[in-house]
């Protein structure tokens, strides 16, 4: 006997060993203000694979929360925002067969040395009268942190007046100081609430001599067309100090004048002087801050009176859009002063435009709603002696070289309630709808009956280039016809600024007081249809002709229909009638006229009439049919009514209209 042998291999099961959890680093230090550290067990380790690595925050400050999904299965552990304290984290990791190893990391805190701040209040300071106001300075103070609050209070002795403003910052104003001894303390606070104080003293002393002596110079007479003047000082002296400040101020005359200062401190020179009488007073300083003043009088005089010049500014060419249009005439002069101006529209100038007042009576013309064509202006100057000038200027607006691709949005909102973070929201909304165009608004104005405000936009593609409006505007129509809540506010309409439809090529489109409309060729007209239900496109797609023709088969084909109705009706009423009147008529009434051959007339049977039904079972010497073939037959018997026999209306017997029906047979 033989036996089979298979060949067999002993494997040896593998012994697992528990994995080992490594935090690296297990210890570490951090100081503030760095909030944040890493843990890594990377270097955990086993004899297969680990498959699981579970972080938890086993000890630490009761106001820290620790997030354990960051870090869900995850070989780092990155955590934040700690504050000072000990931390203990807890690794546990998982090997392939669920063994499962455990380790800790401590992570210490330390919070960050924060040093007081110091005051400084400034050094100590001597004034002298007249002097009776002075600013210190407690900006040299400092912190390692941030001084967070300045406090200033005076000390010394509290009876003497003065006043103190500003005292919550660095700069301490103190006025009205009178002869004596004052301190004030400074405290400033950091961020920790840690403080500290400084003191600094004002000592404030009498004069140590006179003021200085004040001489604003000998009074002045100059004739235009000299408009300017030189001021003196320098007569100016003091006894035991050195003058060391001019300053020149205008109190009588007119306007407009400019004080200038010259190399020579004691000198300025003063310019825009017209005719009439002025007074100029300076004010010296010398270095005890002791001051003086003196005043001085110019007269302006006008011997010879020549008339002003007018200037309008020249010609101007703008393009539109524009808002507001600025036609400047300041560059008109006389030799004293211009006193009067006044613009004027002349006769062969374009109607359009609204000059904004009042600045048809100053030197600087606004104009508003211009349109496109030639205006001409006149600047008439007048001085105070009523000589005049003037000046013509020639203002040209060109057409808007835009102005075929310009789309106008009509929204249903008041133009006085939209708002510029709406205009700018609406904007951006229309950009997001268009892909890769991008929308400029040219400007805006409110719809004339309604106060609706109207955006007038133009679109751009990537390479800068205008696009087509009415291909633009179908384009935007067509965006918010498939969802009219794409917007923020309701859409009224949208539609380019000029009349631009092609009328399906049959016609012209026209801006009317109606509205806007497409103008249609003799033999066209518009598809109300598409108009209505459709895109609300103006058209002329309808010829006439076809309409015409379409309309008098409709016609015809209803009155065929109508015709049909009545004819079958009519053919029903009458057999109903008929009907009726049969079965209401006399069985012995004679018809009236003849009745038509081919119509067939039916009539109920009378209540005394019965149809006797009779199985034949003989011959019948009559009839053809063997006696096998008949089931049944059908007869009238003749009776009597009230002991007479039945007479028809027609005197033919028992038998109706005088024909005598035979018997009825069925056969097989």
């Amino acid at each position: 006997m033989q036996f089979c042998q298979f060949p067999f291999r002993y494997i040896e099961k593998r012994l697992n060993h528990a994995p080992v959890a490594v935090i690296s680093p297990s210890d570490q230090e951090i100081h503030l203000p760095t909030t944040s550290a890493v843990l890594d067990a990377s270097l955990s380790t086993d004899d297969d694979k680990i498959i699981s690595y579970k972080w938890e925050l086993q000890k630490g400050p009761i106001e820290y929360a620790f997030n354990p999904t960051k870090a869900l299965n995850s070989t780092t552990l990155q955590v934040e925002s700690l504050t000072p304290g000990n931390y203990t984290f807890k690794l546990t990791v998982e090997d392939s067969e669920h063994i499962k190893n455990s380790t800790t990391a401590n992570i210490t805190v330390i919070k960050e040395t924060d040093y007081p701040p110091t005051a400084n209040a400034g050094k100590d300071i001597v004034i002298y009268l007249p002097q009776t106001e002075l600013t210190l300075n407690g900006n040299a103070s400092t912190d390692d942190k941030k001084i967070v609050e300045w406090e200033w209070k005076a000390t010394g002795d509290l009876n003497k007046a003065v006043d103190m403003q500003d005292t919550h910052t660095p700069y301490l104003l103190l006025s009205h100081l009178q002869v004596g001894l004052y301190q004030f303390e400074l405290k400033v606070t950091d961020e920790a609430g840690q403080s500290t104080t400084s003191t600094v003293h004002v000592i404030v002393k009498p004069p140590t001599g006179n003021p200085p002596k004040a001489n604003a110079g000998i009074e002045q007479t100059i004739s235009i067309p000299q408009n300017w003047a030189i001021l003196d000082a320098s007569g100016s002296s003091s006894d035991s100090s050195k003058i060391v400040k001019y300053t020149w101020t205008q109190t009588k005359g007119p306007s407009n004048t400019s004080i200038v200062p010259l190399a020579d401190i004691t000198k300025a020179n003063v310019s825009g002087l017209t005719k009439g009488d002025y007074e100029f007073q300076v004010e010296v300083e010398d270095d005890a801050k002791l001051t003086n003043k003196s005043s001085v009088k110019i007269t302006v005089m006008q011997r010879n009176n020549e008339p002003p010049k007018a200037n309008a500014g020249g010609d101007v060419v703008i393009t539109l859009p524009f808002s507001v249009v600025k036609l400047n005439g300041s560059g008109s002069t006389d030799d004293v002063k211009i006193t009067e101006w006044q613009w004027e529209r002349e006769e062969d100038s374009l109607a359009a435009g609204i000059m904004l007042a009042p600045s048809d009576t100053s030197p600087v013309l606004q104009l508003t709603d211009l349109v496109a064509g030639k205006y001409v202006f006149k600047l008439i100057v007048k001085d105070e002696q009523g000589l005049s000038d003037e000046d013509t200027v020639t203002l040209t607006v060109k057409e808007d070289v835009r102005k075929k691709d310009l789309i106008e949005i009509i929204l249903d909102v008041h133009l006085y309630t939209l708002s510029t973070s709406d205009r700018d929201k609406i904007i951006q909304q229309i950009t997001l709808l268009l892909h890769n165009v991008k929308i400029t608004l040219s400007h805006m104005r409110s719809q004339l009956h309604t106060e609706n405000a109207v955006l007038i936009l133009y679109g751009q593609n990537e390479k800068g280039d205008t696009l087509n409006g009415p291909q633009l505007a179908a384009q935007l129509r067509q965006k918010i016809h498939r969802d009219d809540g794409l917007l923020q506010f309701p859409i009224v309409s949208v539609d380019t600024v000029l009349c631009l439809d092609n009328c399906s090529g049959h016609g012209v489109c026209q801006d009317l007081p109606s509205g806007r409309m497409c103008l249609c060729n003799a033999f066209w007209m518009e598809n109300f249809l598409k108009r209505r239900y459709g895109n609300g496109e103006r058209n002329c797609d309808w010829s006439k002709i076809y309409v015409g023709v379409v309309t008098c088969l409709l016609i015809m084909m209803v009155i065929a229909l109508f015709w049909s109705l009545l004819f079958m009706f009519q053919r029903n009423f009458r057999t109903l009638k008929e009907n009726i009147n049969g079965k209401m008529g006399s069985p012995g009434r004679e018809s009236n006229g003849k009745r038509h051959a081919h119509k067939k007339q039916y009539t109920l049977l009378d209540d005394d009439e019965e149809i006797e039904l009779e199985l034949k079972d003989d011959d019948d010497g009559e009839s053809d049919d063997s006696d096998s073939d008949i089931l049944f037959e059908t007869k009238r018997p003749n009776k009597t009514k009230n002991g007479f026999k039945k007479i028809s209306g027609n005197g033919a017997g028992p038998h109706r209209n005088g024909i005598l029906k035979n018997p009825r047979r069925i056969k097989t």
